[in-house]
């Protein structure tokens, strides 16, 4: 039996299972497949298929970026699959990954680029007006997906002064994949906007539940971590409640575990989910 006498689902059943790669080369098939693949609906629908598979650990090295995947770390030996990176030089920095997507910087010249490693696809973002790698200056940058919109989106935030409060001192900018361009937003103070904030240096936001999240510190009226987020949908800064007493612990670390928000902290040294 030949594909072209297969009911169309069949068809949208096996490209499903397929990987990227193997995708780009069959948009080249036919205009009819061409046509399912390209579907923003097939796209969704493939994408919820791979992230239920094994996550995959990105490092760069001198040779450009190696992956390897979370289920390999208990084997005897860590199989590296060496990637190939869109430039020529393999001096580049992780900034981001969301859905297989790569937000990257070259050292080089400092351009920012969104890179697809399973299709090769690679696409140079404008030149922000932020200017993130100034002296003396404090920043805070992520990477995300909005759901609302369907749009890949990059937050880039900076203060000159990580001490003052953060609704007079920051400039926020953010990058829209689908736009293709930067916007400049207002700040939107937290439920205390008198409350100086410290921003960590060079702090990656940590992406879970359609918000970018950053440890901070607040040192007014008394000294105390917290945690804040950018909605991506509503592009506006909130305060996040944590689920212990503030006052008494110390957090060092957010990830995403399993789709939620993690930090580590301390004085009891436990993990909160």
């Amino acid at each position: 039996m030949s594909f072209e006498n297969l009911h169309e689902d069949i068809i949208i059943e096996i490209l499903l299972r397929l990987r990227a790669k193997s995708l780009v080369r069959f948009r080249c098939a036919s205009k009819g497949w061409l046509s399912l693949i390209t579907d923003p609906r097939f796209a969704h629908r493939h994408l919820k298929r791979v992230s239920e598979h094994p996550q995959r650990v990105l490092s760069p090295s001198f040779t450009g970026i190696r992956s390897l995947g979370v289920d390999e770390l208990c084997g005897d030996s860590f199989p590296l699959k060496e990637l190939v990176l869109p430039f020529k030089d393999c001096d580049v920095s992780i900034l981001g990954t969301c859905n297989g997507l790569v937000w990257v910087s070259r050292y080089e010249d400092r351009d920012f680029y969104i890179w697809n490693p399973s299709t090769a696809d690679c696409r140079k973002l404008p030149d922000p007006w932020i200017e993130p790698s100034w002296k003396g200056h404090r920043y805070l940058h992520g990477f995300g997906y909005d759901l609302s919109s369907d749009d890949y989106k990059v937050l880039l935030a900076t203060s000159r002064d990580g001490f003052q409060p953060l609704v007079s001192a920051a400039q926020v900018q953010v990058f829209s994949l689908k736009t293709n361009s930067w916007e400049q937003i207002q700040y939107t103070a937290l439920d205390d906007p008198s409350e100086p904030v410290f921003w960590p240096w060079q702090s990656l936001g940590t992406f879970s539940n359609g918000a970018l999240h950053w440890k901070v510190e607040w040192r007014e009226p008394n000294f105390r971590h917290g945690i804040i987020a950018f909605d991506l949908a509503e592009e506006k800064f909130r305060d996040v409640p944590i689920p212990m007493d503030e006052a008494r612990i110390y957090i060092h670390y957010l990830s995403n575990l399993g789709g939620r928000l993690c930090f580590t902290c301390d004085r009891n040294c436990h993990v909160e989910v």
